[in-house]
């Protein structure tokens, strides 16, 4: 049956059919590698999303944070261990379940951090290091180095900024392409920005939990 219906159709037709649905899967596939190229993923690329997605990231007592969308439903939760001194922070999604660790090494002429996968403190789980550009510690700028970044040459991503003055940004140090920052925004529904609350734009494609552990480290290691 199929070959007789085959043999009733046009060649031609057949042949354009086919160059049709072969340029709309090469289109997909292009788009498909534009949205891998523009991706951002350090911790994991479930916290990404397709659309701009603004974070309210609120700071709170001995050195926890809450972060929230919009909405104001929580995203994700960053606490501090004791002893406090030594400044380990672990961010967890809304349900309490550890993403990420972040733990200052000592000792370290840069302020340098060590980002750990979950609740780890083993050294073949970390994500990416962060450290201040200069050892003089004045600057509201840290440095990332991606793990397989060993020579360290040039940085991954840059942030700089505060939670204070309200304003962030971050961005790929080898082209300058902004990844998340600070927005200005006034009069969104249920978000009331006090002294230590704080609003990023994250943008699409790019890994939120990575932009919120950022924000975490560039608040606690600069000065302000």
């Amino acid at each position: 049956m199929a070959s007789a219906v085959m043999g009733l159709l046009d060649p031609t037709m057949i042949t354009q059919a086919a160059s049709i649905t072969n340029g709309a899967i090469d289109l997909l596939n292009q788009a498909t590698n534009a949205t891998n190229q523009n991706q951002v993923v350090v911790v994991d690329a479930k916290f990404c999303a397709s659309s701009p997605t603004d974070l309210v990231v609120k700071k709170m007592a001995l050195g926890d944070y809450e972060i929230k969308n919009v909405s104001g439903n929580v995203v994700f939760k960053v606490k501090a261990e004791f002893p406090y001194y030594q400044g380990r922070r672990v961010l967890s999604d809304a349900s309490g379940v550890p993403i990420l660790s972040m733990a200052r090494k000592l000792p370290s002429a840069h302020n340098r951090w060590q980002v750990y996968r979950g609740n780890s403190k083993d050294p073949r789980e970390v994500i990416f290091t962060a450290k201040q550009p200069s050892v003089v510690q004045l600057s509201t700028e840290i440095e990332v180095f991606l793990v397989d970044n060993k020579e360290e040459n040039i940085s991954d991503y840059n942030a700089k900024g505060s939670l204070i003055g309200r304003s962030c940004t971050i961005y790929k140090a080898e082209t300058n392409t902004i990844i998340a920052q600070n927005q200005q925004k006034l009069n969104i529904s249920g978000v009331v920005l006090g002294r230590n609350t704080f609003m990023v734009t994250v943008y699409p494609q790019v890994d939120q939990a990575f932009i919120a552990a950022l924000i975490v480290l560039l608040d606690t290691m600069c000065i302000h």
